[in-house]
């Protein structure tokens, strides 16, 4: 066997790992880690009603109420519009070339948008970590939220046109040359005939 023009060979020293075992339990580790009870499971199933590959030849014959069942279930966890879901799934089984996201917008974000895993947020709090290290420990969670939605939605720095947030920030950062802030002004002192009208009240 080669890897990339080199030749491996057996070493006796290694355990090899069986492959039918390690794929049962990477299996088994992510049915723990992300259907951890029945209602995870039910709600992956419903959502099946969308793979149109997966529908019976018959539909409009046997079952006109085919997956009305499985959308209404959805519409109720997520709270999405069930009448609008349910007409536009009719839609889609009177004539299957329509685009769900074209008659079921709202329903479609949900699914797409559905998170598969946490990874989004250990990314999210690693993503935090970085940002708000000790000699930034006073960023106030509004900024630290900018930062944050910056980092991972901002345009990279070679598509970055910074002149309009420079332009903004000196038009509205108040600074020493700031005429709307108050300035130190050095008062001249006051003569002595000034200073006689009060010397009169003592």
């Amino acid at each position: 066997m080669n890897f990339k023009n080199i030749t491996l060979e057996k070493n006796s020293k290694l355990i090899n790992i069986n492959q039918n075992q390690f794929l049962t339990s990477l299996v088994d580790n992510l049915k723990a880690r992300l259907l951890d009870n029945e209602q995870d499971i039910s709600i992956l199933q419903d959502m099946q009603i969308i793979d149109v590959s997966e529908w019976p030849k018959d539909i409009n014959y046997n079952n006109i109420r085919y997956g009305e069942d499985e959308i209404k279930r959805l519409c109720k966890r997520f709270q999405v519009n069930k009448n609008d879901a349910i007409n536009g799934f009719r839609q889609i089984l009177d004539d299957q070339t329509v685009s769900f996201k074209n008659v079921m917008p709202e329903f479609y974000n949900l699914v797409q948008t559905f998170p598969r895993s946490t990874a989004e947020c250990e990314l999210g709090f690693s993503l935090m970590n970085n940002i708000c290290t000790k000699l930034r420990s006073t960023l106030t969670i509004k900024h630290l939220a900018s930062l944050m939605f910056i980092n991972v939605n901002g345009p990279p720095l070679d598509e970055w046109e910074p002149k309009s947030y420079v332009s903004s920030w000196l038009v509205n950062h108040k600074t020493a040359e700031n005429t709307r802030t108050k300035k130190n002004v050095n008062k001249e002192p006051e003569t002595r005939e000034e200073k006689k009208s009060i010397w009169k009240i003592l």
